[in-house]
């Protein structure tokens, strides 16, 4: 008696590709066939934008362009009226130059 039949329901392969083995050291890893794309080439293209430098990460491209481009100085002391363009900067303001005001 064998095993049973068994009615696959979808689109799948009879026989399924058979799994490559797994490399046994760094001589059978090999550089991909295409290089990656360089991670540097994200750049703020808004107009009038003085920052020459790259981004490697999307987010970071989008937080540059929120804080100095879409609303900068969104984040103000309450105390001496200094702006901020990040909620930390501020905070790190505050508790240098405020730090009575600070809630422990």
């Amino acid at each position: 008696m064998g095993p049973p039949n068994r009615t696959l329901v979808g689109p799948y392969p009879i026989n399924p590709p058979a799994v490559p083995a797994y490399p046994q050291g760094p001589a059978q890893l090999a550089a991909p066939a295409t290089p990656h794309p360089p991670w540097n080439n994200l750049r703020c293209g808004w107009a009038g934008c003085a920052y020459t430098g790259s981004f490697t990460r999307e987010a970071d491209l989008w937080r540059h362009i929120r804080n100095l481009h879409v609303a900068p100085g969104s984040f103000p002391c309450f105390i001496c009226g200094q702006t901020f363009n990040q909620l930390y900067n501020q905070r790190s303001h505050m508790r240098a130059r405020h730090p009575e005001m600070m809630l422990h």
